[in-house]
């Protein structure tokens, strides 16, 4: 590497493992929060010998935000995929509740991973009811230990979010990227999961508000179209394609003829996020 090069990506470091530590809530937050952004761009699941020490002094680290508003969050510096979705969720803050405009009755975090979006809905809507969908049998552990930790009321589904009740393959392992696997190619690593149909689930809850957080590594295609039906007339959703912006295109289309005004807020590579609303009390601009 160039020393121009070397020096550009230095500070880059430096500013990326900054933003990290400006998000705790206490002194002692933000230095731990420095040691994550440390990890997030040099994981202590390496065997180099920096990742060895760090693995030996920080195997766990429980760490106060202050978009969590004093809730712990629990985080393995030595796993990717906990570090990817605290950048997200934590740093960048993809999910900005304060563009919900109502108090939901109901929250789904469909594809809740280890459980910070549930951390960070509870925080901020402590009276709505809270159900949290995963698959991973590992990320259901730290989700419900996040949950208990903080003496939240939250209902934990470790299921898959389907269109059919039962089972379906899962392809498990994979931290934040886990996904369905096709039935008629069904790898060694596959896992069958127990299955919920999503569309099923929501006819059946008699709500008004609901906040839709769903981030299933595909299987939005399939699901969006099924439940746009049963979707109450206040639903706000947080949603991510994974195939490029004609997927993107696709489901937000069909959300728009039901009267939803969407935006991106993000989009890398394959990935588009975005959100959805659609509220009685205001008008599409």
């Amino acid at each position: 590497m160039k020393p121009v090069e070397r020096a550009r990506h230095v500070w880059t470091r430096f500013r990326q493992i900054a933003a990290f530590g400006r998000t705790g809530f206490a002194t002692s937050d933000k230095l731990k929060m420095l040691v994550v952004g440390y990890a997030r761009g040099h994981n202590f699941g390496a065997n180099d010998l920096i990742s060895r020490i760090g693995r030996t002094l920080f195997p766990e680290i429980a760490v106060r935000p202050s978009s969590l508003g004093g809730l712990t969050l629990h985080l393995d510096p030595s796993n990717l995929s906990h570090l990817v979705v605290a950048d997200e969720i934590v740093r960048e803050q993809v999910y900005d509740l304060n563009l919900v405009p109502f108090t939901p009755d109901l929250i789904l975090d469909c594809g809740a991973h280890i459980g910070m979006f549930a951390l960070l809905a509870g925080a901020t809507f402590p009276k709505s009811k809270l159900v949290a969908f995963e698959p991973d049998p590992e990320n259901s552990r730290w989700l419900r230990r996040q949950i208990e930790a903080n003496h939240l009321p939250v209902d934990v589904v470790q299921a898959a979010l389907s269109n059919e009740e039962g089972e379906v393959f899962f392809e498990a392992g994979q931290g934040c990227g886990g996904s369905l696997a096709d039935a008629s190619a069904v790898s060694s690593t596959a896992i069958r999961v127990k299955s919920v149909d999503l569309a099923s689930y929501l006819a059946k809850c008699d709500i008004k508000n609901l906040l839709l957080k769903l981030d299933v590594e595909g299987a939005e295609e399939n699901l969006l179209p099924k439940i746009i039906n049963v979707l109450p007339q206040n639903s706000f959703l947080f949603f991510e394609t994974h195939g490029g912006k004609e997927s993107w295109n696709c489901l937000s289309g069909i959300l728009e003829e039901r009267g939803f005004v969407t935006k991106v807020t993000r989009a890398h590579d394959i990935y588009t996020d975005g959100i959805a609303v659609r509220n009685s009390s205001i008008t599409a601009s």
